[in-house]
């Protein structure tokens, strides 16, 4: 892990591709949370 933040393209990117995967009935319960602070 690095202190490295990833730009907003990327995020999107990576959220869209992880939605995409396969799930048990197509279900899809995919949840995503974004944070920029360093704390959580």
């Amino acid at each position: 892990m690095t202190a490295q933040s990833l730009d907003v393209k990327t995020v999107s990117a990576l959220v869209t591709e992880a939605a995409a995967a396969p799930s048990l009935h197509n279900a899809q319960p995919w949840t995503f949370r974004s944070s920029r602070s360093s704390t959580r």
